[in-house]
């Protein structure tokens, strides 16, 4: 068995050396590692049974790190991405894990991106925007999308939060959309694009967000072009997406 592409990564919060981790591939399952830091690291398969293997986000509950959960679906439209079936949930640090039933109907088989935050997980979903539970996945509320909360369009790409508890959201896959900002918890939000300076107006087509641990002012967005598809700037801000300056490029695939 391999792992395939690896979009998620976990760095177990009840292992206080940092050798244990969880890797996700998106056509290769769910994987852990107990010895990371050792030069003879081995990686197991965990749950070869799962409906589906295209893992792509992996979090924690920091308050009960027992509580984890997975999604699946690769939702960026390359020609070999997998269909996922959901989300799931462990209750005992990742020995057991069971399918959400509340995920299984259609608007989280491309779920990019989980976000756990004071009580809250986040699902960025390429079909239903921004999700929310606050129940542990029973029941989900939709917070941001082309119908709620200003974005164009449902296409939620990247979901990040700030050491204060800002949220910032990244939408448009294929499709120019933007950047949000909620400093309420998901229950309003602004278009940084729009009401903020610096930032492209056109032409792109997928945003990918950081924020910075040490200072919650400070954020990272990159942005890929429309037509070549290659990453066509960096740009930060100091002030939470009002300001943003762009910043020296890397020598990096679509960067000279």
């Amino acid at each position: 068995a391999v792992g395939g592409r690896t979009r998620a990564i976990l760095v177990d919060s009840r292992d206080p050396s940092g050798n244990t981790l969880w890797a996700g591939g998106v056509s290769g399952g769910l994987w852990k590692c107990t010895n990371f830091l050792q030069e003879d690291a081995v990686w197991e398969l965990i749950g070869d049974g799962f409906k589906s293997i295209a893992i792509s986000s992996i979090v924690q509950n920091p308050e009960r790190p027992e509580e984890m959960y997975f999604s699946t679906g690769e939702g960026w439209f390359n020609a070999d991405a997998s269909l996922g079936l959901g989300i799931w949930k462990s209750e005992n640090g990742g020995i057991d894990w069971k399918l959400l039933t509340s995920t299984i109907d259609g608007k989280f088989s491309y779920t990019q991106k989980l976000l756990y935050q004071n009580g809250n997980l986040w699902a960025a979903t390429r079909d239903n925007g921004l999700m929310q539970t606050n129940d542990g996945g029973m029941t989900w509320r939709k917070l941001l999308g082309s119908d709620i909360g200003g974005a164009y369009s449902d296409r939620a790409a990247d979901i990040e939060v700030a050491s204060d508890g800002t949220l910032f959201a990244s939408f448009g896959i294929l499709s120019s959309d933007g950047i949000y900002r909620s400093k309420d918890g998901g229950e309003t939000w602004i278009d940084l694009i729009e009401e903020g300076e610096g930032l492209p107006q056109e032409n792109f087509e997928r945003i990918e967000l950081a924020i910075a641990p040490s200072n919650p002012q400070v954020a990272y967005a990159i942005f890929t072009d429309t037509e070549e598809q290659e990453a066509m700037g960096i740009y930060r801000t100091a002030d939470q997406g009002m300001t943003w300056d762009s910043m020296p490029e890397p020598n990096a695939y679509g960067m000279d």
